[in-house]
């Protein structure tokens, strides 16, 4: 898998949907603004040390990520899930780190894939 592959892998969602470009568009912008929304709700569990909660929102976003092609996204998320399910907050506090710039990667990579 290419470097750029680990970010986005277009194939998982054109293999799921189709090559419809602007159907492929609103499913990325759906993704992002699905982000957008998880971010302040992982935010909000984190300080509030919800582990339930953390892991329910990586969960969901993961699906998201897996079926769209956001691979390193899907990667960090099942990460934070298992840290979660440990209550490991200096783990969780790390990778949710490192997912917001996991995101900008793959909003980068959703515009160069056009």
């Amino acid at each position: 898998m290419a470097q750029s592959d680990s970010v986005y892998n277009k194939s998982i969602l054109v293999d799921l949907i189709g090559d419809d470009q602007a159907l492929i568009r609103s499913y990325q912008n759906q993704f992002l603004q699905q982000c957008i929304a998880s971010t302040k709700t992982f935010a909000k569990a984190f300080n509030a040390k919800d582990f339930a909660e953390l892991k329910a929102i990586a969960h969901q976003l993961k699906t998201s990520a897996k079926a769209l092609g956001a691979v390193q996204c899907a990667e960090r998320l099942q990460a934070i899930e298992e840290a979660a399910l440990t209550h490991d907050l200096t783990t969780v506090r790390s990778l949710l780190q490192q997912l917001t710039s996991d995101i900008k990667a793959v909003k980068g990579a959703f515009y160069e894939s056009e």
